[in-house]
């Protein structure tokens, strides 16, 4: 039996009007964005939390796609042109989805796409209203000892959204995941069937 490398199944570079970025396509017709923590505090495309998203979500036969905010300022922008790439290259999509972890999951919620992943939404520091007003699929991961996503306040916005459906799944945790990247691949490839 012959394998066959499909070369298309490799993160490569990107730029696109400003934004720069990783983009990996598989086969299929879903795909995710994926945006990572604030870039003041050192978030980056990089992140372990970003890239267990990643590895998760390209498990599960999803095209990924990951940028580097170009500021915080910039970072509602920078994330619609994101989406727009990830539009051009696959014009068949069926399934989008936009995850993001702390700062990234803040900039996600303003979007209210149809469906979308977030880890450790920053509440202490961001109102909850995008969350409430939210009426698609949410999936969220939270820590249990996170003081900047803080989980008894996750919890209160979570029981009060109603959003066509939601999952949320608690890691014994701080806000920053080190140690628990498989977890949070696990999670995704359960949640998203791969």
């Amino acid at each position: 039996m012959i394998n066959v490398l499909d070369f298309r199944a490799v993160e490569r570079r990107f730029s696109f009007k400003g934004v720069e970025g990783l983009f990996e396509e598989v086969d299929g017709e879903r795909g995710v964005v994926i945006c990572h923590p604030h870039p003041l505090y050192g978030g980056n495309m990089y992140n372990n939390v970003v890239e267990a998203l990643r590895e998760g979500f390209k498990e599960s036969g999803f095209s990924t796609l990951r940028f580097n905010f170009r500021g915080v300022d910039e970072a509602k922008e920078d994330l619609s042109t994101a989406l727009e790439f990830l539009k051009s290259e696959l014009p068949h999509l069926k399934r989008l989805i936009v995850a993001g972890y702390s700062f990234g999951a803040y900039i996600v919620s303003l979007f209210s796409p149809k469906e979308m992943l977030l880890v450790s939404y920053p509440i202490a520091f961001y109102p909850p209203e995008p969350l409430l007003s939210f009426k698609g699929k949410i999936w969220m991961v939270c820590g249990d000892r996170d003081d900047i996503a803080p989980l008894d306040d996750l919890k209160r916005v979570f029981d009060a959204m109603e959003c066509k459906e939601k999952h949320m799944e608690v890691l014994p945790s701080d806000h920053f995941f080190w140690g628990f990247e498989e977890e949070i691949k696990k999670l995704v490839v359960g949640w998203m069937g791969g």
